[in-house]
């Protein structure tokens, strides 16, 4: 269970997440239509677009650009796991490996092959699944408010 100060650091680094991705969004939004469609990424975003753009509508909202960049340090996170504990170098790791009962591995090993590998890492990453509930929540009440008059400031 979280503390009340403890989610006060979640919903703050939510906070300033999503105060950088609208900045990114304002800049890369040529057409001023609250989103970045592909014509508009460059860089990095064009090179990650299809993976960001989780919904497949071909624009990349404030909500994927979040996610996006979480996703990518959770990638960077599993991949130094693996580096550090993958003791026969096949790019996998066993229970063994993780230190890992077998009932624990079972959560992250989704495929059932005994092996986890980085995309089974990521998934089963505690800070992905709470970021998901988190994002979906906030996307939630901001729906709810809109056009209300409400405003949900950071």
């Amino acid at each position: 269970m979280y503390s009340v100060s403890g989610m006060n650091t979640i919903f703050s680094g939510v906070s300033q997440l999503s105060s950088m991705t609208d900045k990114i969004l304002q800049k890369k939004d040529a057409n001023a239509d609250s989103v970045m469609d592909s014509g508009e990424a460059t860089g990095i975003f064009k090179d990650l677009f299809s993976k960001i753009d989780t919904n497949g509508d071909s624009e990349l909202d404030s909500s994927e650009l979040n996610s996006g960049f979480i996703a990518r340090k959770i990638d960077a996170l599993s991949s130094h796991l693996i580096s550090v504990k993958d003791a026969d170098g096949d790019g996998l790791l066993t229970a063994s490996e993780l230190g890992f009962t077998n009932d624990d591995f079972s959560k992250i090993d989704t495929n059932g092959d005994g092996k986890a590998d980085k995309s089974e890492l990521n998934t089963a990453s505690p800070l992905m699944m709470e970021l998901n509930k988190t994002l979906n929540m906030l996307k939630q009440v901001s729906s709810a408010v809109s056009g209300t008059g409400i405003s949900i400031a950071a």
